[in-house]
């Protein structure tokens, strides 16, 4: 029997698929085209980026004529979708293809891609195609698929079957994308071919891909080049073949040892490494800008905004490619938690210790953005600037002396003597308690600021501790005591980063894209962020911070936990507490996650005090940053009494009650003798509760909890030395603990996923431009309401388990310091 082939031109394979493809490689655009929606319908069940590819091919379908196809593609979780046309010799046809697909068991993908043909010579209709995958290991896939499945045409009807290897795809680097299979296939009674196949990556970006049928001594040969991380081209020849089946007379394609020639593009969202080397290109990183918890809706490139998750993704990209040179950091004035910028610190220095040139550019200086820049080869500033990082500050305003002027009595309870929210309200002066946390914990930040700074700037800490400490603010000054090394504007940033002639490129991929064939594990990103309140969350844009609400973040906890991918959670917390119900509402669900033998990482972002510490202290491991704030395990109670403000305003209330203490919450009123009794035996009660909690979750003596409670605050290095955290580390290290505590192996890809707990705003960004519109009217009122409802919740009386100190909501202690 003579084997018949259908030549596969690598070119168009390997820009559609060859490094992260679902199926092995099919047919060209002179015949099927491409995986996902041409070729294979259940690759598009496969894949966490977004891709499009575009392609020609060329032949002689007659002595006398010439045929051509064109073919477009588009790909994302699920879908594809694609749209081809024949012309040229014989009649046209043009055909457009909608694919869906369905995962099951993280072993097989099932896919149906539904098509409408246009027909030239006959009448249009439609038809189906259907596929199955199956991944037994992350290097092995074998592929079923049968074209023509079902068709109101006279296509035949034509059947496939594939096992494709990668053997180095759980290692990284380029060999990950070699690629070597065999194929075989039938097209009715007596009509069989077969074919072996191959990718191999050479170069600089270049890759090449082949088919050859031994049986007919017919193949094909294609290079592609990676042009940068987003997109791709190549070229390709073949011999040998033919058309679409059924298509082939009419098409006039029969290509039997003929040859043809191919073309495509493809541009996608992942990054396929290895990038194109260029000398000249220098990474961009901007930094000048919000970075917030989470991911940010509109992306890297638009918007004032970006997501923490988003960034470190921008990392990975950069540490995955080998023929980096240089980067460029912006920092004009970076915003973001002390914990995210040890985290983006760590990132940077990891890049300079592979040998990356790494640049910090400053316009104006803060101790946050000094701190990044130090992790920089080479610090640069603005010639105009000036140097001032002296240390840090705390700052409290005491409102007493206002108080008594306008007649307001402020009444708070409290279990913990370092439990210093009232302070502000009652007192005119700090305590000795409140001044020495405050003290102890600035001077912690201070040492770990000193210590990391100047092991990055080569210098002794004394030498740094002592330049940084002057009164003078000159850029001479922070030269000569080698606190940055040259002045610059900002539009010869690139040619001191990467020489004469060099670029800037922030156009870099939002991810990097796999190379197993595998449907991997997820762990799930939990964020949590504000201040806790029972209810929904809502993320705030009038008055102040984010709400926690219990409600939101329970049910992303419980979503979880249900959900059989997710493997393992990262609870990523920044809140100062808030209300006490919230916070064990929320604990409870970390506790069934435990149970449900998922594991619970939690990664302190810039704080998880008082509620905020409730919530992990159960986790199975607590991660923080140096400078991430913990503790503050302690309670409070408070009311603000109106009464003599009322009176000076000529304001009189009277109150009809069935009860003596009905009216307990009124702000016309102070509670009595009984009252504040009951209050305060319901906070030692519940005070008891949450040492009691932190004590078996940390598998600590109660004893020494409640030592290390009374509402003190501790930096990260404090935690981790006292035991309320396990180790330092940031989001990145908190995930790779996650992925060993649920038995991920090191080689294993794992796909992190985000469960944001933070709600929506009712204020949308316009993509590309630095401002905000509202949703109309409508969404205006909803926004207006979210911000009445938070200030309502925070202003209640009511058990917190706060620290508002750190809220956002209340004048920061820490100004001097964020």
């Amino acid at each position: 029997m003579v084997l018949r082939y259908v030549p596969v031109i690598a070119l168009f394979a390997s820009l559609s698929r060859a490094w992260d493809s679902p199926m092995p490689f099919a047919q060209s655009p002179a015949t099927a085209v491409s995986q996902g929606a041409f070729a294979n319908p259940a690759a598009a069940g496969f894949g966490e980026d977004t891709r499009g590819s575009l392609g020609w091919a060329g032949w002689d379908a007659r002595p006398d004529a010439r045929q051509r196809l064109w073919a477009l593609e588009q790909q994302g979780p699920g879908w594809a979708g694609g749209f081809r046309y024949w012309e040229g010799a014989g009649p046209y046809l043009a055909r457009f293809d909608l694919a869906g697909a369905w995962n099951a068991l993280d072993l097989f993908t099932f896919g149906l891609r539904p098509a409408y043909v246009w027909d030239g010579q006959g009448p249009d209709h439609l038809l189906l195609d259907g596929g199955l995958d199956f991944r037994p290991w992350p290097q092995l896939l074998l592929g079923a698929w049968t074209e023509n499945l079902a068709t109101a045409g006279d296509e035949r009807r034509t059947h496939r079957l594939a096992a494709s290897l990668r053997p180095f795809a759980v290692y990284p680097g380029g060999w990950a994308d070699l690629d070597v299979g065999y194929g075989f296939e039938r097209q009715g009674p007596g009509k069989h071919r077969g074919y072996v196949f191959g990718e191999i990556p050479l170069f600089a970006g270049l890759r090449t891909e082949a088919q050859w049928d031994p049986g007919r001594g017919e193949g094909s040969l294609g290079v592609t080049l990676q042009l940068s991380g987003r997109m791709a081209a190549g070229i390709g020849a073949a011999r040998g073949g033919g058309a679409p089946p059924g298509m082939r007379n009419r098409l006039g394609a029969d290509l039997a040892r003929r040859e043809r020639a191919d073309a495509a593009m493809e541009w996608r969202t992942a990054q396929k490494a290895p990038f194109l080397a260029s000398d000249g290109a220098v990474a961009e990183i901007d930094l000048n800008r919000d970075i917030q918890e989470g991911e940010t809706d509109e992306g890297w490139f638009q918007g004032k905004s970006l997501g923490f998750v988003d960034l470190m993704r921008r990392f990975d990209v950069l540490e995955s490619d080998r023929h980096l040179r240089a980067v460029a950091v912006k920092l004009g004035s970076a915003r973001c938690g002390w914990s995210m910028g040890e985290e983006i610190r760590d990132r940077l220095l990891r890049l300079r210790a592979r040998g990356v040139r790494t640049v910090a550019y400053m316009e104006e200086v803060s101790p946050l953005n000094y701190y990044l820049a130090t992790a920089c080869g080479t610090i640069a500033m603005q010639p105009q600037g000036h140097f001032a990082v002296n240390g840090f500050a705390a700052e409290v305003m005491f409102y007493r002396g206002l108080f008594d002027k306008l007649g307001v009595e402020p009444q708070f309870l409290r279990h913990g003597k370092f439990k210093s929210f009232e302070e502000p309200y009652t007192r005119t002066s700090m305590s000795e308690p409140m001044r020495s946390d405050l003290q102890g914990f600035i001077a912690s930040l201070w040492d770990n600021f000193l210590a990391e700074s100047a092991r990055a700037r080569g210098l002794p800490k004394d030498s740094l501790r002592k330049a940084l400490e002057s009164p003078e603010i000159g850029l001479e000054h922070a030269v000569r005591a080698h606190l940055i090394d040259t002045l610059i504007y900002a539009d010869q940033l690139a040619e001191l980063a990467g020489g004469k002639g060099a670029h800037l490129d922030g156009n870099q991929p939002d991810r990097v894209a796999r190379t197993t064939w595998d449907i991997p594990p997820q762990i799930a990103i939990v964020v949590v962020t504000g201040d806790m309140v029972v209810g929904s969350s809502a993320r705030s844009w009038l008055t102040g911070p984010d709400l926690a609400g219990s409600e939101t973040v329970a049910g992303q906890l419980r979503k979880a936990r249900k959900d059989p991918s997710v493997k393992a959670v990262v609870l990523r917390v920044d809140s100062p507490g808030g209300s006490a119900q919230a916070a064990d509402i929320m604990w409870r669900e970390v506790e069934l996650l435990k149970k449900a033998g998922k594991p619970v990482v939690a990664s302190v972002g810039r704080d998880a005090a008082s509620g905020g510490y409730y919530l992990i202290c159960g986790a199975d491991k607590i991660l923080a940053a140096p400078n991430s704030v913990l503790g503050s395990i302690g309670v409070l109670w408070g009311k603000f009494v109106l009464k003599g403000l009322f009176d000076k305003l000529g304001l009189k209330s009277e109150t009809v009650k069935t009860s003596p203490h009905a009216d307990g919450t009124s702000m016309t009123r102070a509670w009595d003798s009984t009252e504040t009794d009951a209050l305060q035996r319901h906070m030692d009660k519940f005070y008891d509760d949450f040492i009691t909690k932190v004590a078996n979750g940390r598998h600590m003596p109660k004893a020494r909890v409640d030592s290390l409670g009374q509402g003190r605050i501790f930096t990260g290095v404090q935690a981790a030395a006292n035991g309320l955290a396990d180790e330092l580390g940031g989001l990145g290290d908190a995930i790779s603990t996650a992925r060993k505590l649920a038995g991920i192996g090191p080689r294993r890809d794992v796909e992190v996923v985000v469960f944001s707990a933070q709600g929506e705003s009712s204020v949308l960004p316009i993509p590309g431009m630095g401002v905000s519109r509202a949703r109309g009217a409508e969404g205006l009122a909803v926004g207006i309401k979210q911000e009445t409802d938070r200030i309502s919740a925070l202003a209640k009386p009511d058990l917190w388990a706060l620290d508002p100190e750190l809220a956002g909501w209340n004048v920061s202690p820490l100004a001097g310091w964020e």
